[in-house]
């Protein structure tokens, strides 16, 4: 049996009906893309191509181009940036980001957290939910009352 090496030195395409063959230039070699997800729109190898596809609700997608003829990458993509924000509707929610209710202490009558930021977004402020429906309960010498619950800090 004979082994068989080769080497593919241009790339074909059909345009406009007709089969162009593309090769690179004396000298310059051909360079396949290659995604690099590190950064938006990274490429560790050819040019990155913005526009070749949709992102997505929640990343940046791109592809990276091959130079002198080389191929292109498959679809690249990076997480976008999730900022944390608070849902005080619930204990330890969040409208967007990761509840981290370890961030702060609760006190006697309010559970507080944070929303932790994802891919690099920032994180949220405090926030926090009486446990009482916003009604703590004052207790003193002569007997106790509720009183709406007071702010942390």
């Amino acid at each position: 049996m004979a082994i068989v090496r080769w080497q593919c030195l241009a790339a074909a395409a059909l345009v406009g009906g007709a089969l162009v063959v593309v090769q690179p230039a004396a000298g310059q070699e051909r360079i396949d893309g290659f995604c690099d997800d590190s950064v938006r729109n990274g490429c560790a190898a050819g040019t990155a191509n913005d526009a070749a596809f949709d992102d997505l609700p929640d990343a940046y997608v791109w592809r990276c181009d091959g130079e002198n003829g080389g191929r292109n990458s498959g679809k690249c993509s990076k997480f976008m940036p999730v900022n944390g924000v608070c849902d005080e509707s619930a204990r330890n929610s969040c409208s967007a980001g990761r509840a981290n209710d370890a961030a702060f202490p609760d006190y006697p009558s309010i559970y507080v957290w944070r929303c932790d930021g994802l891919h690099g977004g920032t994180n949220s402020e405090k926030c926090a939910k009486f446990t009482t429906g916003g009604w703590a309960t004052a207790t003193g010498s002569g007997g106790s009352m509720l009183r709406p619950a007071a702010r942390f800090g």
